[in-house]
């Protein structure tokens, strides 16, 4: 099997699942991206720390498979009661940007990596501002 066939494979796999989370944009992107970076700093963090776990790691992988279950199910939902405007998708993806943007925060920090404060304010803003209205 060529490098291309597998190249080939994989676009279009995501090109038959990304409807289902509501198309590839900056938030879903952004989303991965932060899902990605959590994942390794906690690898880090917890080396460093010497409490590297495989069964604490796969851990991981399921809560972000499940944040990307409810991307799925919010996308849906959009679907069925505003299908031009991605309200639950939306309010999904941030919820679960800001729970990751706190954890990568926290490795960083169990790292000995200093985060500036407005990052710190910012990703807490974007986690209370994802609850709505029950603030």
């Amino acid at each position: 099997m060529k490098l291309q066939d597998v190249y080939m494979f994989f676009g279009l796999l995501g090109a038959a699942i990304a409807p289902f989370f509501g198309g590839w944009d900056v938030t879903l992107k952004t989303l991965i991206l932060f899902f990605i970076v959590d994942y390794i700093s906690g690898m880090i963090a917890a080396g460093k720390a010497g409490e590297l776990s495989s069964r604490r790691g796969l851990e991981g992988i399921k809560r972000k498979t499940a944040m990307m279950v409810a991307v799925v199910f919010a996308n849906a939902l959009d679907g069925l009661i505003s299908p031009n405007v991605p309200v639950c998708r939306q309010a999904v993806i941030f919820a679960c940007l800001g729970n990751e943007g706190i954890s990568i925060i926290e490795n960083l920090g169990r790292c000995g990596v200093p985060v500036p404060k407005v990052i710190i304010r910012f990703i807490y803003q974007l986690k209370d501002n994802s609850k709505g209205e029950e603030n």
